[in-house]
């Protein structure tokens, strides 16, 4: 559904559910005219009718609110947004969740994404149990899918299937989770995400589904499956828009199936439809170059090209025409297709393999200077080639001989067979090419396509035998760093911790300039941290940093790699309490950083270095803005923003409000390993409140936390149970209370304060020998604790007291 119908429905639902309640009191004409409009779908008057009540103090606020829903059906958002952001300045309370949720919209339509996405996290954070809350989260995951991040899209759709279940927006939910994680290649989980949604009463989500089931089977290389489900979507909903493009889908399952016979009858239908001509041209095409058929491919391809010229795999029909052409030894004509990619699509992402056909059409007329250059047009335009390595391989090598000819023309159609996903055709290329006595380059090579590829479809054994040969008998490859970090990986996954890092520091210290020396940094520094060996940690994040500090540009991995390392950076100096180092190297990476996860990580660091050095009115503005932007950061450092901002509101003493925060940690983080600081938390809230055996019950819960331990938390809690009973005036309760902290395994500070309020107790009680004797003992138990001074007035005053009564 697009999404300004989908919006415009929500608004209808929830004006005119409110409008019922308002008009039922409205005497002012006026007013009954707007709504009267509004109810009509008349939007422009209704519009113009609310500006004119606006200066009705009786029912200003609702005009102004339905004013801008107005302006939303009418598709003017900016206008909607300024005059919601009124609405939330000027009106009461009555308005102000709908206002925040619509705001988010009126921004999201209006194309401000980054505006919308902090709206509606705010909206969701202070209104969970809005019924607007699903919608939210669903455009919330829809706008983090438009940015392109899908961890955030999956988590917020995630709420909304885990949270708001019996809403109406659960279908859309699954169907964007099953998205995101399509491209989070999580594709096992994507039948368990789309639930019962094929079932769904409306043939688009229900297809749509069937089509995210058939592309999840697709991409995992289970084509029989997948084959099964777009044709199911095409059968069963013959009528739906989405039909077509199941039918294009079966198809394509067909190609990798190699059962190119039944392409033509899948996608029959689609002959007689303009929209959909090249489509089918390019898939009986593709059919007759799957069957080796180069004539009648090159014809099909070039029909698909001519009926297609906006069409978005243009560059992929030219390429595969040129291929057609080259292997019928049509040089010239796969020249021309070749230069059409790169001449005409610049940005496709075939441009490499148009390159890589123009250097095997000079290798094959033997015009070395053409090979040449289109060697060094690939270097320049395209210089993460696969096929670079490839191409340098067969130009250091003989070339000459029949053998050498043979093998380069082998690896090329390995390649070829690798590109089309007919991968044990491919991997059967490479072991024959690796079994042979090639000149070294050639042979490298093989090895080195051969185990990617094991390793690309999880053949791990296989792929660490060849990466193994690839480093034992060419150890001066130009690829070993790559080799050293691919053998890491697969050494990390069969739990062999030990071996990979060895290699990882033998990659950082042989190759420190290569591509991957960044990455085993990182993940040496990840692993001394883990192990609290804080030093080696520290200096593999140095280097980290400034080796990526030093290089003229950055992949975008290695831009996530600095952020991530400066957030370990700030860890391990906060594991030491070097607040001021986490605080400068926070301050310094947050300009640098782009909006998204990584920042608000960074952000968060610096809101705890402000809250450490009890900057306690900067740390809660800080938290504050922050809490809204982690919604869909599923990690547990998460909660410590609530967590820290109950905490800031405890020291304010605004226990509702701290209340409402611990509420929220226990209900979105149940797994929270701090839930023992969040119990202690509530209790002081209940306390501050008056309710002191609810207060009690929150303070036993630490105390029952084996998680806990002998934290200082702990002992915080017992405490503060003596404290409930002292405010109670239940001395003896309350004696107990704090002696079972002189009990526990705590700082002599806490022991000797907690003597003190056992002494406290007796004097109330006048027994004042009692007390005399508690204060006595914690003097001669802890003389050089912070309360020994009240300690030594309370035992003369005992004393004194002692005297005058006997």
């Amino acid at each position: 559904m697009p999404k300004v119908l989908r919006c415009s429905l929500l608004a209808l639902a929830i004006g005119l559910a409110s409008l019922r309640s308002g008009t039922a009191c409205a005497d002012d004409s006026s007013f009954s005219s707007a709504v009267q409009r509004y109810r009509q779908g008349d939007w422009r008057e209704a519009a113009t009718a609310f500006a004119d009540c606006l200066a009705d103090e009786q029912h200003a606020a609702a005009a102004q609110f339905y004013l801008a829903e107005c302006q939303m059906q009418l598709g003017e958002y900016a206008t909607a947004r300024d005059v919601y952001r009124k609405v939330l300045r000027d009106c009461d309370k009555s308005f102000q969740a709908r206002a925040l949720f619509r705001s988010g919209e009126a921004a999201w339509l209006s194309g401000d994404a980054a505006a919308a996405q902090v709206t509606l996290q705010q909206f969701v954070r202070e209104n969970p149990h809005d019924p607007s809350a699903a919608y939210a989260f669903t455009y919330l995951g829809d706008l983090s899918l438009e940015t392109g991040d899908a961890t955030r899209a999956a988590a917020a759709y995630r709420m909304v299937v885990d949270s708001y279940g019996h809403t109406p927006r659960v279908a859309a939910a699954r169907l964007g989770l099953a998205k995101s994680l399509l491209i989070l290649e999580h594709t096992d989980q994507v039948p368990l995400a789309l639930g019962r949604v094929t079932e769904h009463e409306d043939q688009a989500v229900a297809a749509e589904a069937y089509l995210l089931l058939g592309r999840a089977a697709y991409d995992a290389g289970n084509y029989k499956n997948g084959l099964t489900q777009f044709r199911e979507a095409w059968r069963r909903f013959p009528q739906s828009p989405l039909a077509r493009r199941a039918r294009l889908a079966a198809a394509w399952t067909l190609w990798r199936l190699q059962r190119f016979d039944e392409i033509s009858q899948e996608v029959s239908s689609l002959f007689h439809e303009a929209e959909w001509v090249a489509d089918y041209h390019y898939l009986l095409g593709m059919a007759a170059y799957g069957k080796r058929d180069w004539a009648r491919g090159s014809e099909q391809l070039g029909t698909a090209i001519a009926a297609g010229p906006e069409h978005p795999n243009r560059g992929a029909m030219l390429f595969y025409r040129g291929e057609c052409c080259f292997q019928d030894e049509r040089f010239d004509d796969a020249r021309h297709c070749f230069r059409q990619v790169f001449a005409e699509h610049p940005q496709s992402a075939w441009l490499d393999d148009a390159l890589w056909g123009l250097a095997r059409v000079a290798r094959a007329e033997r015009d070395t200077a053409a090979y040449q250059s289109a060697l060094v047009q690939l270097q320049q335009q395209t210089p993460t080639s696969e096929y670079l390595t490839q191409m340098e391989s067969a130009g250091a090598s003989t070339g000459s001989s029949d053998t050498s000819i043979k093998a380069e023309k082998l690896l090329d159609e390995a390649a070829g067979l690798q590109r089309d996903g007919r991968h044990d055709g491919a991997l059967a290329a490479y072991h024959e090419l690796i079994d042979r006595g090639l000149a070294i380059p050639l042979r490298a090579e093989a090895l080195r396509r051969g185990a990617r590829l094991h390793q690309r479809l999880d053949q791990h054994r296989e792929a660490q035998n060849l990466f193994e040969q690839l480093l034992s008998k060419f150890p001066e490859s130009p690829h070993a760093a790559e080799t050293i970090a691919a053998l890491a990986r697969i050494l990390d996954r069969e739990g062999k911790t030990a071996e990979a890092k060895a290699l990882r520091r033998e990659l950082v210290s042989k190759f420190p300039q290569s591509a991957q020396a960044p990455e085993a940094a990182y993940w040496l520094a990840h692993a001394a941290a883990d192990e609290k060996d804080s030093a080696p940690a520290a200096q593999y994040v140095a280097w980290l940093l400034d080796e990526l500090e030093n290089r003229e540009s950055l992949t975008a991995r290695q831009r996530q790699l600095w952020a991530q390392a400066v957030c370990l950076q700030c860890q391990l100096a906060a594991a030491e309490g070097k607040w001021q180092v986490v605080e400068d190297a926070a301050a310094d990476a947050l300009p640098r950083l782009p909006q998204g996860a990584d920042q608000v990580r960074v952000d968060f660091w610096l809101a705890e270095a402000e809250f450490r050095t009890a900057r306690f009115a900067e740390a809660s503005s800080r938290l504050a803005e922050l809490d809204p932007r982690t919604v869909g950061i599923a990690e547990t450092w998460v909660a410590m923003v609530p967590l820290r901002r109950a905490q800031l509101a405890a020291r304010r003493q605004q226990w509702t409000e701290a209340l409402k925060l611990v509420d929220r940690i226990g209900r979105q983080y149940p797994a929270f390993p701090l839930q023992y600081e969040v119990d202690y938390l509530r209790g002081r809230a209940l306390a501050g409140r008056g309710e002191m055996a609810a207060a009690r019950e929150a303070y036993g819960r630490v105390l029952d936390n084996e998680a806990a331990g002998d934290s200082e938390t702990v002992v915080m809690a017992q405490w503060m149970i003596g404290e409930t009973f002292f405010h109670q005036r239940d001395y003896g309760q309350a004696r107990a209370a704090y002696l079972a902290v002189t009990e526990r395994q705590a700082s002599a500070d806490w022991q000797s304060r907690a003597a003190l309020q056992v002494g406290k107790c007796w004097e109330l009680e006048d027994r004042w020998d009692k007390a005399q004797a508690m204060y006595r003992q914690a003097i001669e138990r802890w003389p050089d604790a912070e309360p020994e001074p009240q300690l030594q007035a309370r035992l003369k005053w005992a004393e004194s007291r002692r005297n005058q009564t006997r």
